[in-house]
């Protein structure tokens, strides 16, 4: 039963994102909420730490942004900051969540793991889901092994930190408490070298792992000044090529992706790898803004203008601007989150992909 509704959403996924959405703006299905833009990491690829303190959505707020009927389809809410937990209200605002979008089926929760009470919190977060039959995906950021990792996140005993968070989450799983536990790496030039030890240490240790190329922009993170710094230039090219060769010649339909980035590092080609915020995302943060993508600039601002999430997100001049997003914007964006998602709507490209891959191999041959 379970598979039949998989391809059933699989389907709808499918027909929504190649057609319906040629005639009319998608609800958002994906939603991500940065709670609060407040950090304890001081990251060396990421500049959200420098901000000036802002003020953020008080609770009553996202009571008011939640009872929008453009979350009417919502299934996935990513709550991200910053570092997430340390919102103050985190618990009530995640509870309102799960209670207020109908049709929710997965919440995901990012953390850099270094306070004291995360792993506590994320078994508070996992009892309300459970409540609710909400699926929890927790993905904890580790770029390094240890000390390695602490000059990275520029943060006394960091990894040291995570790992005991980490430990105490493999516990509770092992308990029967069900949470999709996963380490994210972002991959710069500073850890290229050891991309394989990195996995091989979370794979040792039955966690799942994965990498995002560090990404360099003037929104959100900030760190355009960084590029020289931490990309891949001269020899860290050639390294950063031989890790994306590797990754592309492998199964399942991020194999689309890595192949997509190979071509865009390698001979500056354009990005071919679709996105659902292209069409049914959308981004709130914690001082109001709205964003369809966080890589783009705000289409507006909830506390600021006095309108409504849907009159920002239907409003006729931001659709224009989104459909541009594709021309301009993510010409040469590295970006990989949920594209596993858009790769399997976007099914034409990734069937040409195979059909591709399988004559060049059986040409190979």
């Amino acid at each position: 039963m379970d598979l039949v509704r998989k391809a059933f959403d699989f389907g709808d996924g499918v027909f929504k994102y190649n057609f319906f959405s040629k005639f009319k703006t998608l609800y958002p299905k994906f939603l991500i909420i940065n709670l609060t833009y407040k950090c304890n990491s001081r990251c060396v690829m990421c500049n959200i730490w420098k901000m000036k303190p802002q003020k953020e959505l008080s609770f009553e707020d996202w009571k008011s942004i939640l009872k929008d009927p453009l979350f009417k389809k919502t299934e996935v809410v990513t709550i991200s900051g910053g570092e997430a937990f340390l919102y103050q209200d985190y618990l009530k605002t995640i509870k309102l969540i799960i209670y207020r979008l109908p049709k929710l089926k997965k919440i995901v929760l990012n953390s850099n793991g270094f306070g004291k009470n995360v792993a506590e919190n994320i078994l508070k977060v996992a009892d309300c889901c459970r409540l609710k039959n909400i699926k929890l995906a927790v993905t904890i950021s580790i770029d390094e092994i240890g000390e390695r990792h602490d000059k990275i996140r520029r943060i006394k005993n960091g990894f040291d930190k995570t790992m005991m968070t980490l430990d105490k989450l493999v516990i509770a799983i092992d308990s029967g408490i069900k949470i999709d536990l996963s380490v994210a790496s972002v991959l710069m030039n500073k850890n290229i070298d050891r991309y394989k030890k990195i996995r091989e240490f979370f794979i040792g240790k039955k966690i799942n792992h994965g990498f995002q190329l560090i990404g360099f922009h003037d929104t959100y993170v900030n760190n355009l000044e960084e590029k020289n710094n931490l990309g891949f230039i001269g020899e860290d090219k050639k390294k950063i090529l031989k890790f994306l060769e590797k990754m592309k010649n492998k199964g399942g339909f991020e194999s689309f992706y890595w192949d997509d980035m190979y071509k865009m590092y390698k001979n500056n080609e354009r990005r071919k790898t679709p996105c659902v915020f292209l069409k049914n995302g959308l981004v709130v943060d914690s001082i109001g803004d709205v964003y369809y993508c966080l890589s783009a600039k705000p289409i507006g601002n909830f506390v600021k203008e006095k309108r409504s999430i849907s009159e920002i997100y239907f409003d006729s001049k931001n659709i224009e601007f989104r459909n541009n997003l594709w021309i301009k914007n993510c010409r040469y964006c590295n970006s990989g989150c949920d594209v596993t998602k858009a790769v399997a709507y976007d099914f034409k490209k990734y069937l040409i992909f195979r059909m591709k891959r399988l004559f060049e191999t059986s040409f190979d041959k």
